[in-house]
């Protein structure tokens, strides 16, 4: 290619260049550079019109050279123009050859400054960068004025997002502050301050309606603390506004909310000069309201000029409405807290009353029920044991009925909390059934319990509540029963249940009359209570303790056939046993005559449980029939067949070797002397065990007490102190611990138990807890805290009978509790529970039985005959 055809390729290519030779003269000048540089000329030098920026170092043709595979920045000196690009070397085979040429375009950061050197897009190469970039530069001013547009839009947008954000933070802050607060005065203040707060407002107001129906502002938030807002709310505080009077008074008439941007100048407010002088403008009123009612008003002033949104109304108009529906409940529960307080209070001076009344009561009828019962050991004419045992029994009605009312207001009170124990069902069915079982007998009556082979050995059940139930059952039933028997049936019922039946074989009840028996002092008709007696309270009490131990109770019956009462309740099995099964027994036999089905049947299974194969007979000549098939070691006769058929059982009893007991009902008067033990009837379990096991141990021949003789003799080791101030008490208690075998010391007080304490040795101390100069609660703490060789089991014995006083003696470090009036059976069980210490026996013993026990010193004797003031003293047990 020619020399010219290459200048003007390179012309065409690149509009701003420079040719110059080895003296750095300009030979060729490109249009672009005649555009904006006119002094550049062919001869003219080229430091002559520009210099170099970069790259640094020589600027001589021969370092230009060695450097042109860099950025050559150039700059005219004439108007500062910088020419970026590149320095090439052209080919040196024309008549310019080897000359040196800058190639580049102008560097323009924008449209304006291209315009400034009077360029256009046409002056550029089609290639050339620059060009890329103008056309960039008026694409970005066109996205400018978009994104001007845009940002207008989202900074609108974004003051909405701003408002409903703000909005709704306060808005949870509000129900926050409301679900915290603990009244009306706490959740008023907490939404003013948050509206305010969260809102920019400088002052919030709230005005609630009053009696009259006018509105008082109640509340007020100043964000602002100046002086002129703080005499606009003096110079307001006393304000009352009716309905329709003022902003307030507008939006208390039509419940709608009201604002307005300047309130200095709103006619409507009548506060607008104070307003005005305090700075305030922008004003919004909002009812505060529930369920249609407006309650009062929330006010919201600020210092800035803000025209309300209609998000913003109603977004604190909501919150109005919160607030309206927190002060209607918080009145609503206030009046209810009112009737609540005023109940409990009614109901605590019941609790009292009924506490207060018990222990008046129980002290005498201690006496009269505990005298009476020790009378009836004595030897009395038959009209005296007739006037006895009617004291005794009205002793006890008297105490059934003041059970029951007791019973009926803890449950009603909501305070019956179940106590969770390991227990045999079966050890508390006997202990249910040796209540009655007097009664039963007196009425000649056949008492048993049938417990099933899946009932456990131990369940974890509340015992005092299971008792209390199949007390009730079993006594109504004997109440009602005129002949016949009444039996308890024990059974699994599924996993972790029981089922008790209590069937009798009494009046039965009409199918009509059936509704009203678990009602509270409600029986079958008015008959019945005036033919047997009683408060009608027994079965609604044992409903609800057998729904709180997680059962129900049902009823089947048919008049004149008797009825048969049955519930179930939750019993998991206990997860140890505590005791060892095995009885010694296994392997024995025994026969069981009796001619009642039951009895045989609650006898075999006890037998059985100790490992003793039992069969049955039910007269003598079965008896003797059965005998002579298979001998067996033990028989158990009922005495009644016994006494017909004496001297035929001697003979066969000789012969075959049977140990002969003789089986009859509680109180039974029968010799049987050819029996060598009796055992009373409904039989008890461990009763059962210890006496068999003496039989076997003394032999077959060896005649031995009947059960309760033999523990008497065990009971008469134990060294007991009675601590009791009244008299009276202190003799009934005394009378029935010698019929044990015990001859107690007595204390009258706290002070001198602690004093017997310490100075001898008790296994046992019975205490009676309200006593004067120290009472029960204080002398069990202290004697807790003496440093004893031998700590003694601490028994209460106290007519403190309501809720909560047994576990307040259990707290105070007693052991166990028996109320009074004390019956001689729960004496007798608290007694067993006490071991008998190590220490030599006869320490404090009383020297003679004087029948109230060993005085202390300091104390008087149990047998002192009472003064008038000690035998009418029913307070302080």
């Amino acid at each position: 290619m020619d020399a010219p055809a290459a200048h003007d390729l390179l012309a065409t290519a690149f509009p701003f260049h420079l040719v110059f030779d080895e003296g750095l003269r300009l030979a060729r000048v490109g249009r672009g550079v005649e555009r904006v540089c006119p002094q550049a000329a062919p001869g003219v030098g080229f430091f002559d019109i520009a210099r170099i920026l970069r790259p640094k170092g020589p600027k001589d043709a021969a370092s230009i050279r060695a450097r042109s595979s860099q950025l050559f920045v150039l700059q005219f000196l004439h108007n500062g123009l910088q020419l970026r690009g590149q320095v090439i070397v052209l080919p040196d085979d024309g008549p310019q050859g080897g000359m040196l040429a800058f190639v580049g375009s102008p560097w323009v950061t924008d449209l304006k400054s291209l315009e400034g050197l009077g360029l256009t897009l046409a002056d550029f190469a089609i290639h050339d960068p620059v060009t890329e970039f103008v056309l960039l530069l008026q694409t970005r001013d066109m996205a400018l004025e978009d994104a001007q547009v845009l940002a207008r839009k989202l900074e609108k947008e974004r003051a909405e997002l701003r408002e409903v954000a703000a909005l709704q933070s306060v808005q949870i802050e509000v129900s926050e502050s409301l679900a915290r607060a603990e009244d009306e005065a706490a959740a008023a203040q907490a939404l003013l301050d948050s509206v305010c707060g969260g809102l920019d407002y400088d002052l919030g107001e709230l005005w609630l309606v009053d009696g009259s129906g006018a509105a008082v502002r109640s509340y007020e938030c100043n964000t602002q603390r100046s002086p002129s807002i703080a005499r606009f709310l003096e110079l307001s505080r006393e304000l009352r506004l009716s309905p329709g009077e003022s902003i307030v008074g507008r939006v208390l008439a039509t419940g709608e909310p009201y604002s307005t941007d300047d309130a200095g100048h709103d006619p409507l407010f009548v506060r607008a000069g104070m307003a005005a002088e305090a700075g305030l403008k922008a004003t919004l009123a909002v009812p505060v309201s529930s369920s249609g009612r407006v309650l009062g008003v929330l006010l919201l002033l600020a210092s800035r000029e803000l025209v309300h949104s209609g998000r913003t109304i109603d977004g604190i108009a909501q919150m109005g409405e919160r607030l309206g529906w927190y002060l209607e409940r918080s009145r609503a529960l206030e009046t209810v807290r009112r009737a609540m307080e005023g109940a409990e209070e009614a109901n605590r001076a019941k609790s009292a009353f009924l506490a207060s009344m018990s222990h008046e009561i129980r002290t005498p009828l201690n006496a009269v029920i505990g005298m009476g019962a020790l009378l009836l050991d004595t030897r009395l004419s038959q009209e005296q044991r007739e006037l006895v045992e009617v004291m005794r029994n009205s002793g006890d009605a008297l105490l059934a009925i003041i059970n029951d009312i007791l019973d009926l207001s803890r449950i009603e009170s909501g305070r019956v909390e179940l106590e969770r124990r390991e227990v045999d069902p079966r050890v508390v069915v006997e202990e249910a059934l040796d209540v009655v079982a007097l009664r039963a007998a007196q009425k000649g009556l056949r008492l048993a319990s049938i417990v099933a082979a899946d009932v456990p050995d131990e369940v974890v059940i509340d015992p005092l509540r299971l008792r209390q139930v199949l007390v009730n059952l079993v006594g109504n039933a004997v109440k009602f029963t005129e002949q016949g028997e009444v039996v308890v049936e024990i059974a699994a019922a599924g996993v972790d249940k029981l089922e008790f039946r209590v069937r009798d074989t009494g009046i039965g009840i009409p199918l009509d009359r059936r509704d009203r028996l678990f009602q509270s002092f409600s029986q079958v008709d008015a008959s019945t209570t005036r033919r047997f007696g009683g408060t009608g309270l027994g079965l609604a009490i044992s409903r609800q303790f057998v729904q709180l131990c997680g059962g129900a109770i049902r009823v089947d019956s048919e008049e004149g056939r008797g009825s048969t009462f049955a519930f179930d309740i939750e019993a998991p099995r206990a997860t140890t046993l505590r005791r060892d099964r095995s009885s010694g027994l296994s392997g024995a036999t025994a026969l069981v005559v009796d001619g009642h089905a039951a009895t045989c049947a609650s006898l075999q299974g006890a037998l059985l449980r100790l490992g003793v194969v039992a069969r049955q007979a039910v007269d003598i000549a079965s008896a003797r029939v059965a005998l002579e098939t298979a001998p067996v070691d033990f028989a158990f006769v009922d005495g009644a067949l016994l006494a017909g058929d004496e001297g035929g059982w001697r003979e066969l009893r000789d012969a075959r070797g049977p140990v002969l007991i003789a089986l009859h009902p509680l109180g039974a008067q029968l010799r049987i002397p050819c029996a060598q033990a009796t055992l009373t009837t409904p039989v008890r379990g461990a009763a059962l065990e210890l006496l068999l096991r003496d039989l076997r141990e003394a032999g077959p021949r060896a005649p031995l007490p009947a059960a309760s003789e033999q523990h008497g003799t065990e009971l008469a080791r134990l060294r007991v102190l009675l601590v009791e101030d009244n008299a009276i008490n202190r003799k009934v208690a005394s009378r029935m611990l010698h019929k044990l075998g015990i001859e107690p010391a007595v204390a009258e007080n706290g002070r001198e138990a602690v004093e017997a304490l310490l100075a001898g040795n008790y296994d046992l101390v019975l205490m009676d807890v309200q006593m004067p100069e120290m009472d029960g609660m204080e002398a069990t703490r202290r004697i807790r805290g003496l440093s004893l060789r031998n700590q003694p089991r601490i028994v209460a014995m106290t007519a403190n009978a309501v809720e909560g006083d047994r576990e307040a003696c259990l707290e105070a470090g007693m052991d166990d509790y028996v109320a009074k009036p004390v019956r001689f059976e729960a004496l007798e069980a608290a007694l067993r529970q006490a071991p008998v210490a190590c220490a030599p026996r006869g320490h404090h013993r009383p020297a003679g039985g004087n029948g109230g026990g060993q005085a202390l010193p300091g104390a008087s004797a149990g047998d002192k005959p009472a003064s008038d003031a000690e035998t009418g003293k029913a307070g302080n047990q």
